[in-house]
């Protein structure tokens, strides 16, 4: 008896232990998902940033170029005050100001594609009441093939609006949108215009494409598409359910997350953020996610 009782309690002992054991490695785990997400967010800021800090140390010069005339230097002293603008504690409204000026210059004297999408969208952020306004500087600047206004106006097409922007819902628009982005290199652009052939948004339904064009995306470098390899169709049975396929995409997004700065969309299209601060994004982090490339072309 006293050998039952004494055996049930170091299996007793022993369970604890275990359990203990599972719980800590657990938080071990939440705590590496948590650092790697947000690492992956600062170093996405970092990236964006870097080339704003590098400008401003030639600011006296794109100054001079920008008062004669130089487009590109107006630009970039837009870019510069929107920097500014979120970054000092004083001068909100001047900075502010100061980047509608020079965007200004450049969109509407210039006809720089670039500037006219950054226009727009701090307009739109800003107030939105010009809707005429916002919506024509997005739409030329997508004429000019600039691709994060092409994505941007894939989204608005797709969302029906944006944040103070409404306008007239059109998949077929939308798909469009996406598909002259991919034909550009836009991967983010790629796995949107997959889920609308995976779910029939605008074109005729074609799982087949829909996992190409993942497929094609998650291995050039856009991890998350995995994920939707993995939950599209080996869960929700876009083709016949293969735990094997499943396992192995889900995990190669996983395994990869920390690459990504953004873990979803929200309901109106919106990036949400991961990692432990889960702050706001910058503007222009907002503006250019996966076009940093985009910033200074």
């Amino acid at each position: 008896m006293k050998k039952t009782v004494i055996l049930r309690n170091k299996n007793y002992f022993f369970a604890i232990i275990y359990k203990g054991f599972l719980c800590s490695l657990t938080t071990l785990f939440l705590c590496w998902v948590s650092f790697t997400m947000a690492a992956s967010e600062t170093d996405s800021k970092r990236s964006i940033e870097r080339q704003i800090v590098n400008l401003m140390q030639n600011m006296e010069n794109l100054m001079s170029q920008a008062e004669n005339g130089n487009a590109n230097s107006q630009y970039e002293l837009g870019l510069i005050y929107i920097y500014k603008m979120e970054t000092e504690n004083n001068g909100f409204t001047d900075n502010y100001n100061l980047s509608i000026k020079w965007l200004r210059e450049a969109a509407e004297k210039h006809n720089l594609a670039r500037a006219k999408y950054v226009l727009a969208f701090l307009l739109s952020r800003s107030s939105g009441d010009d809707l005429d306004l916002i919506m024509r500087l997005f739409t030329e600047s997508a004429s000019d093939d600039y691709v994060p206004a092409l994505h941007r106006m894939g989204l608005l097409k797709h969302y029906g609006g944006l944040d103070s922007i409404r306008i007239n819902k059109s998949n077929e628009e939308a798909a469009e949108f996406f598909r002259r982005a991919t034909s550009r290199g836009s991967l983010r652009s790629q796995a949107r215009l997959a889920h609308f052939y995976f779910e029939g948004l605008g074109v005729t339904r074609d799982t087949t494409k829909a996992y190409i064009l993942y497929l094609d995306a998650a291995q050039r470098g856009l991890y998350r598409a995995y994920s939707r390899l993995a939950l599209d169709w080996h869960d929700r049975g876009g083709l016949s359910p293969d735990s094997e396929k499943f396992e192995e995409y889900w995990w190669k997004y996983k395994n990869n997350e920390d690459r990504e700065p953004f873990c979803g969309e929200d309901e109106e299209g919106r990036d949400y953020f991961c990692g432990s601060n889960r702050k706001e994004p910058t503007l222009l982090y907002e503006m250019f996610l996966h076009f940093e490339d985009y910033i200074l072309q």
